[in-house]
């Protein structure tokens, strides 16, 4: 055998040897020949198995079930051709902030249907993608900057059980986004900044949310309204509240349809102890209104309405608390609780005149705890009132002397 002979076959066995390695695939997946995509949806596995060939542009992992949570770089770091990565279900619940620095070319990415609680910072950064699916995580919570870096087309987050988010989030993709599916959450209303930011897309889904139909609302069902095309293929949104509007689409409801109520005082307290007072008022109205307490020397305190971990408003009334100290001269002082909200606003003013303290009262007050000064007051009281009724009596009786006898 020649020399030639031998070079040929040694470069026809390299040859085999290359495509072999090339062109494997997993027993338990599927990989079409020539097509670059492996299927292994459906198989029962509990990692992204080895032997996944270097050059797939395609890898479908969905509905299986992995044993560790946590997708981590570790286990994509060779599949650096990839353009589609499926892992929907797989019960993904947290993902590594590098678990993708491989993927340059990545342009599908599928983490729907998971387990997943949060997306950290920068878990996209340096990404390109055209459609991001994170929808059917219920409970998830996206951090303020774990978009930065990321360039993206379209972003699916429905079904989320998203309450709140603020506008800050999808900032880092302000230019590239065109398409943004947050419907079936739990969003009440959008704040006006949000209209912008809308007004950049090309396609929004927001139906099934319980929005609050109220004149906060009134930008958004107008811009529904001018946009119609925006919101075309999904259900329109609607109204959950208030009652008279409850279940009506934004196609429905006119600017005469919705309002705002002005706030409503419903509970006012004032309590004194010696040297401290408590003031607390109340007030609801539609949206919740804000309430301000303004002291004597122009001094605000300005309460808003309370919050739940959601950034969600807890119910429909705002109470605000002052805690005020006995001041050094007896004058009447003049303290206001103002109650605004979009509506316009109500005050409510109190002028607090402090009761005067006799010498022997305010020595014992000042060594008396303040859970007892309310009694020891009392009792002070009640002896002053016997003081008076016996010096009225005294007053009253006569003396009668027998004269005297000088004989």
């Amino acid at each position: 055998m020649t020399a030639c002979t031998l070079t040929f076959l040694n470069f026809v066995l390299t040859l085999v040897t290359l495509t072999c390695v090339t062109n494997a695939c997993p027993l338990v997946c599927f990989c079409p020949a020539v097509s670059r995509i492996v299927f292994c949806d459906r198989k029962n596995l509990t990692v992204i198995p080895y032997g996944v060939p270097m050059n797939s542009v395609q890898l479908i992992m969905n509905d299986n079930q992995f044993q560790n949570p946590e997708l981590q770089r570790q286990n994509l770091t060779r599949l650096i051709d990839l353009e589609h990565l499926y892992l929907r279900n797989c019960g993904i619940e947290q993902i590594a902030v590098n678990a993708f620095v491989d993927l340059k070319r990545l342009k599908w990415l599928d983490l729907s249907s998971n387990r997943m609680r949060v997306i950290e910072n920068y878990t996209f950064r340096n990404l390109n993608l055209e459609h991001l699916f994170l929808n059917d995580n219920p409970g998830i919570t996206i951090s303020s900057r774990a978009f930065v870096g990321l360039t993206l087309q379209g972003l699916y987050m429905h079904s989320c059980g998203l309450r709140n988010m603020g506008l800050t989030v999808f900032q880092p993709l302000n230019g590239t986004l065109k398409s943004l599916w947050l419907h079936q959450n739990d969003f009440t209303s959008f704040s006006k900044e949000w209209l912008y930011f809308f007004g950049t897309l090309s396609h929004i889904r927001l139906g099934g949310n319980p929005i609050h139909c109220n004149c906060e609302m009134s930008w958004l069902i107008n811009f529904f309204n001018r946009t119609r095309r925006t919101f075309e293929g999904g259900e329109p949104p609607s109204c959950k509240s208030p009652r008279h509007l409850q279940g009506r689409s934004f196609e429905h409801v006119t600017d005469q349809d919705i309002r705002c109520d002005l706030p409503v005082f419903k509970n006012v307290d004032v309590i004194f102890e010696s040297y401290k007072g408590v003031l607390t008022c109340m007030a609801s109205g539609d949206p919740v209104p804000t309430l301000t307490w303004i002291k004597p020397n122009g001094n605000q305190e300005v309460f808003q309405p309370r919050l739940d971990e959601n950034a969600r408003i807890l119910d429909n009334v705002n109470e605000a608390v002052l805690y005020i100290r006995r001041p050094g001269s007896p004058q009447s002082r003049k303290y206001q609780c103002v109650a605004e909200n979009q509506a316009g606003n109500v005050t409510l003013s109190l002028n607090i005149v402090w009761p005067q303290l006799s010498p022997i009262s305010e020595s014992i007050l000042n060594d008396v705890p303040g859970v007892c000064q309310t009694l020891m007051r009392s009792l002070l009281r009640q002896a002053k009132l016997l003081k008076r009724k016996k010096r009225r009596t005294l007053n009253k009786s006569k003396c009668i002397c027998p004269p005297k006898n000088h004989g």
